[in-house]
């Protein structure tokens, strides 16, 4: 699988924007392809994983279209509880 962007807190939760750890930044820009790993926000909550199938917007402000694995599709914009693994 490809590299993995974790959005933080202060990063402004959202794709196109620049998150440092120490020498390294990692774009939180999501493409049609990849994959999102959305994490529980409270003890108990389980994780849901899907494809993001659309970007809307731009960068600054995208919001994304993506089919959970359970068939289902949502729009989401992506925030400190969501991680994208870049399609290789």
């Amino acid at each position: 699988m490809g590299r993995s962007s974790r959005h933080r807190e202060g990063s402004g939760g959202r794709p196109g924007r620049a998150v440092s750890y120490g020498q390294e930044v990692i774009e939180m820009r999501a493409s049609a392809g990849d994959r999102v790993t959305i994490h529980g926000r409270s003890v108990g909550m389980p994780e849901r994983s899907g494809e993001v199938i659309e970007v809307r917007g731009d960068d600054d402000d995208a919001l994304l279209v993506v089919r959970y694995d359970d068939g289902h599709q949502a729009i989401l914009s992506p925030g400190s509880d969501c991680e994208i693994h870049h399609a290789t």
